[in-house]
C-alpha cells in the first residue's frame, strides 16, 4: 500500500499496467482484486478477480499488515 504499481524492478509488467500510473491504496486494491481488467484494461495478468467482498476485505487486511513488520 502506498507504492506505485508496476514499479518493482525485475518483473515483466504488461504495457497497460506499466502505464497505469496507479498508486496502491485500499480502494484501488479492492477494485483490482474484484476485477483487474476493469481497473487496468489491457493487462495481461491471468487473474479473474475475487467476487466476494468479504474475501477481498480479508486480503486487504492482510496486505495492510505487511508494511507494519
Amino acid at each position: 500500500m502506498g507504492s506505485k504499481a508496476a514499479a518493482k524492478p525485475g518483473f515483466a509488467y504488461s504495457p497497460a499496467f506499466a502505464k497505469s500510473g496507479i498508486t496502491w491504496d485500499a480502494a484501488r486494491m479492492d477494485a483490482w482484486l474484484q476485477r483487474p481488467n476493469a481497473l487496468v484494461p489491457g493487462t495481461t495478468m491471468v487473474f479473474a478477480g475475487i467476487a466476494s467482498a468479504k474475501a477481498r476485505a480479508d486480503v486487504l487486511a492482510y496486505l495492510q499488515t505487511l508494511g507494519k513488520q
